[in-house]
C-alpha cells in the first residue's frame, strides 16, 4: 500500500484514516466536499492540518461530477467511504439513496486498474435486530433503509470486483466514536449538554476510533482478501454502557435484556485485529477533543 485513494476523506472516520496514513508516509488522495454548512468550519479545519503535508492531496468534488480515472488509475488501495448517513437514514429517499450509492460502487470498480485493493466501510445495520452473538456468517436482515443501502453495496461490490479482478475488503462496523464524531450522535449530543438526546441507530456496539482506524489499515495491508469482517469491542453492550458513562448513572443489564454481542474473532484471525482503547478512556479523550474544538470556535467568533 503506496499511494491511496479515500473517498470522504474529511468526515469523522476519513480524517482519522487519512492522518494515520499519512503518518506512515502514504500517499493520499481525497475526494471530498462539504454540503452541510454546520460543518463547514470543520471541514475547514481539517483540510488546514493535513494540507501542510506534502503527501496529502485534496480534491473537492463530489464523486458524481469527477472523473475518477485520473485518481483511480494511480493509486494500489481505495478506501471507498463517502455516505451521507443522516439522509441515508429516511424511508422517503430510500430508492434514491440507494441509486446514489450502487452508481459510485460501479463508477469507483469500472475505474479502477487491475490489482486495485478496494476497502468498503459498511455497516452491523445489515444484520437488523437481533440477539445472541453475532459473527460475519449471522443472517442478513436489515430493518433500517441505512441497512439496506448498505447491504445492496456489499453484493454490488463483491460482483463488480470479480469481474473486475479487483481485490477487496468489506468492512462492517458498528458506532465509532472518538474526537470529530458527528453532532447527531448520541455521545456527542451528550457531550455538547444537549437536552434531547435521541440513541444511535444502531446501539449493537461501539468501538473507539483508532482501533476502528487500526482495522481499516491492518485490512489494506493483510494477505487475505475478498472477505467481509467486522470490527468490534467484542464486549456484550458496550454502547449502553457508554451512554451511562455519559450520563454518570450506573449501568443496568435489565435495560437490555436481548445483549447482542458483535464478535471480532474473525478480524482478529485474518487481521491481527486488537482492540487497545478501554470504553472510558476513548469518551473521555472525545470529551476533551469537544471541549477545545468549541472554545477554539468561540474565539474564531
Amino acid at each position: 500500500m503506496n499511494r491511496v485513494l479515500i473517498t470522504g476523506g474529511l468526515g469523522f472516520i476519513g480524517y482519522h484514516l487519512c492522518e494515520a496514513l499519512l503518518g506512515q508516509g502514504i500517499d493520499v488522495t481525497v475526494i471530498d466536499h462539504c454540503n452541510d454548512e454546520m460543518r463547514k468550519e470543520e471541514y475547514e479545519e481539517k483540510q488546514l492540518r493535513m494540507g501542510r503535508n506534502a503527501l496529502f492531496h485534496f480534491i473537492e468534488c463530489s464523486l458524481e461530477h469527477f472523473e475518477l480515472s485520473t485518481v483511480t488509475q494511480q493509486v494500489d488501495t481505495i478506501y471507498h467511504l463517502a455516505a451521507h448517513p443522516k439522509r441515508e437514514q429516511l424511508w422517503t429517499r430510500l430508492p434514491e439513496n440507494q441509486e446514489n450509492t450502487l452508481r459510485r460502487i460501479r463508477a469507483l470498480t469500472a475505474q479502477a486498474k487491475e490489482g486495485t485493493r478496494l476497502i468498503f466501510v459498511s455497516s452491523v445495520e445489515v444484520y437488523g435486530e437481533r440477539s445472541g452473538t453475532i459473527t460475519e456468517q449471522s443472517p442478513t436482515r436489515p430493518t433500517s433503509p441505512y441497512g439496506i443501502v448498505k447491504l445492496a453495496a456489499e453484493k454490488l461490490l463483491q460482483k463488480e470486483a470479480d469481474k473486475r479482478r479487483l481485490d477487496y475488503m468489506i468492512l462492517r462496523l458498528p458506532t465509532i466514536y472518538g474526537p470529530w464524531q458527528r453532532q447527531d450522535m448520541t455521545y456527542q449530543q451528550l457531550l455538547l449538554g444537549r437536552k434531547e438526546v435521541k440513541d444511535d441507530q444502531s446501539t449493537l456496539d461501539a468501538l473507539y476510533i483508532s482501533d476502528a482506524i487500526n482495522g481499516l489499515l491492518l485490512a489494506g495491508k493483510t494477505k487475505h482478501t475478498n472477505e467481509t469482517i467486522q470490527l468490534s469491542s467484542g464486549n456484550v453492550n458496550e454502547w449502553q454502557k457508554g451512554k451511562a458513562h455519559l450520563l454518570n448513572k450506573s449501568w443496568n443489564p435489565s435495560s437490555t435484556p436481548l445483549s447482542p454481542i458483535l464478535s471480532n474473532e474473525k478480524a482478529k484471525q485474518l487481521l491481527g485485529f486488537k482492540v487497545i482503547t478501554p470504553l472510558k478512556n476513548g469518551l473521555e479523550k472525545q470529551r476533551e477533543h469537544v471541549t477545545q474544538w468549541q472554545r477554539w470556535k468561540s474565539f474564531l467568533h
